[in-house]
């Protein structure tokens, strides 16, 4: 058993070192889609603070955070819920967390949309804000690339994350005045068991068409990309010390 998770973990750091080069290259080269959200600029009847709107992420963050490996849904009926959907019995397909924007919600800037993601990460699986920013900024993306694109996500996720997915409202619009009622925000999830680094899977939610997507976005997404690039370093590096640990375990108890 030692030896099978030896033989994981360096497949795993293969994997991700993979991963970091192509994401190098995709940095240099990719020019083609962009991604551009149509946000609210009216006046607005109430103003939320900043903590406010992360607050909303940070109360969803807190209902998975204490058993990230079992399943939940917060309560349904409120402006934002979360689906964890975790399936314990399969590891064909990924699990996700899918953020859903209730009919009665106002976000209408797609810079709180990420608070709130950001905020969920924090609390939900320890990230610090710079990643957790970093990734909301990629999750959004993601989503938007493949809104409406039922194939893409059933592809990738296990059936317990496609089940509460529809063909209409899968992934995220471009424009705000799409997502309430109409918002099925998937993140997905490499390991959730230890929280932090290598919790959302990087290479789903920064794959080729995500890149190329982000050409412009008010000139931030250089810095996102690069961003992005430094947390695959740290996965990588985190994954090679997981390693060299079970290695030398695994020889400390032969006989």
């Amino acid at each position: 058993m030692k030896k099978l998770f030896f033989f994981l973990s360096v497949f795993l750091l293969s994997s991700l070192l993979f991963s970091l080069e192509v994401d190098r290259n995709e940095l240099q080269s990719t020019e083609n889609q962009t991604i551009e959200f149509i946000n609210y600029s009216g006046p607005h009847k109430v103003i939320e603070s900043i903590d406010a709107i992360k607050g909303i992420g940070t109360s969803l963050g807190n209902a998975v955070s204490p058993s990230p490996t079992e399943p939940i849904t917060t309560q349904t009926n409120a402006k934002y819920y979360v689906v964890h959907a975790i399936d314990n019995s399969t590891n064909s397909k990924l699990d996700a967390d899918i953020m859903f924007i209730n009919s009665d919600a106002t976000v209408d800037h797609i810079v709180n949309l990420r608070r709130i993601i950001s905020a969920y990460l924090t609390s939900a699986y320890g990230y610090s804000q710079s990643d957790a920013d970093t990734l909301a900024v990629f999750i959004t993306v993601y989503n938007a690339v493949n809104r409406g694109k039922i194939s893409s996500y059933q592809d990738k996720y296990k059936d317990a994350v496609i089940n509460n997915l529809t063909s209409d409202n899968c992934g995220l619009s471009i424009n705000y005045s799409d997502w309430p009622g109409k918002s099925q925000i998937v993140i997905p999830l490499y390991d959730v068991s230890k929280g932090g680094l290598s919790t959302v899977d990087t290479s789903v939610i920064s794959d080729s068409k995500v890149v190329e997507s982000m050409q412009t976005d008010d000139g931030k997404n250089i810095d996102s990309r690069k961003e992005m690039v430094d947390i695959k370093e740290r996965e990588a590096t985190e994954a090679s010390q997981n390693a060299q640990d079970s290695q030398k375990k695994a020889v400390e108890e032969q006989p």
